[in-house]
């Protein structure tokens, strides 16, 4: 039997390296490059892009987030590799990025694409700092509350414990040791060794008296309960829900998604509702050199994405015979929300407008 050396690779990962260094993680990061090479992106649509970035790339760093914590360098390289294999890009000639990436990845109910949390809120990153995942303090700690004989600071609270300076006779006391009820009346019967003399032994001890006034005695042992939750039990789902509260903000309008459109379909409809697609007009906003942004196909007016899909007189022409074949009534529609929302505003069954409204999406 040989005998091993550190540091050796062990299932795709350096192991007894020092992984605080970003070069410790060139491994991972090869194999997100693998993944994302340029020819998978090119024969992909986006919405075989996003099934990519869902079931691989949201999977593939999950043990290795388990063992180290990724420095934050490692980190913004993978989330920027994602939105470089999202827009068809590439590390060397990058793409027009037409929707901002925190967007892209915000839940659909959000306005997003539903790519799940980033990289970084999956390492403990973005405002949950690893100092703050605590039972008791931070920003975590504020869903947490604790019930029992010593309610005061966390649970069977112990004076010696807490690092100040107030010092009990007994070692190890907790709050219901001293609180006792007398006459309905709860009272304190603290053994200190010393009077308080120092400023900040004065303070400490009138910060403990206003803690002890909203203590409430009962019989049992402390117990620890969720309040996001209504049985009092954590639940992962309820934390990430919380984190897309504090994440992202409820959009004015929501795009409703269909499932009986293919994903490519679902995506250029919502990048028209944001007025995001590569029309001449908007191009040229950007700096690209188009020539003339009328549009080729009447010459009537500018092509922007309102006048491709709605204004112009093609696409007129297609709505009317979308209404003549749906059997709706004419169609009157100023912008693009108009025609997604078309489905709503129908007489039809539940099924038969969820059909009418993949018909819209389809026809965009």
């Amino acid at each position: 039997m040989s005998v091993g050396n550190f540091p050796f690779k062990h299932i795709g990962l350096q192991i007894g390296g020092n992984m605080n260094l970003i070069s410790a993680w060139d491994l991972v990061v090869e194999m997100f490059q693998k993944r994302l090479s340029i020819w998978k992106a090119k024969v992909l649509s986006f919405g075989g892009r996003v099934t990519v970035i869902k079931s691989v790339l949201n999977a593939l760093p999950t043990y290795y987030f388990s063992l180290f914590l990724v420095p934050d360098g490692v980190l913004e390289k993978l989330e920027r590799l994602r939105g470089i294999f999202f827009w068809g890009g590439s590390e060397d000639k990058s793409k027009i990025n037409w929707v901002a990436w925190h967007r892209v990845i915000a839940p659909k109910e959000y306005g997003g694409l539903g790519l799940q949390i980033s990289l970084c809120w999956q390492n403990g990153g973005g405002d949950l700092k690893e100092s703050e995942i605590d039972c008791g303090e931070g920003w975590f700690g504020q869903y947490i509350i604790h019930r029992g004989t010593g309610k005061v600071f966390r649970g069977n609270f112990r004076f010696q414990d807490h690092g100040n300076r107030l010092r009990e006779r007994q070692k190890g006391c907790n709050v219901a040791n001293r609180l006792v009820m007398v006459d309905g009346v709860i009272c304190s019967t603290w053994s200190w060794v010393r009077a308080s003399r120092l400023g900040q032994e004065i303070e400490e001890l009138r910060q403990l008296l206003l803690l002890c006034q909203d203590v409430v005695l009962v019989a049992g042992s402390d117990s620890v309960s969720w309040v996001l939750d209504n049985t009092g039990a954590y639940s992962t789902s309820t934390l990430k829900g919380k984190i897309r509260e504090v994440c992202y903000v409820n959009p004015t309008y929501t795009f409703v998604w269909n499932n009986w459109v293919p994903g490519k379909v679902g995506i250029l409809a919502w990048r028209a509702e944001l007025d995001r697609v590569p029309v001449r007009a908007l191009l040229a906003k950007r700096g690209i050199m188009v020539g003339q942004v009328d549009c080729p196909a009447c010459g009537e007016s500018d092509e922007t994405t309102e006048h491709v899909f709605i204004s112009c007189s093609l696409a007129q022409a297609v709505w009317q015979a979308i209404t003549l074949w749906c059997k709706v009534p004419q169609i009157f529609a100023f912008n693009i929300r108009d025609v997604l929302d078309l489905y709503k505003y129908t007489k039809f069954p539940k099924r038969k407008a969820k059909f009418f409204h993949a018909v819209c999406l389809a026809s965009l």
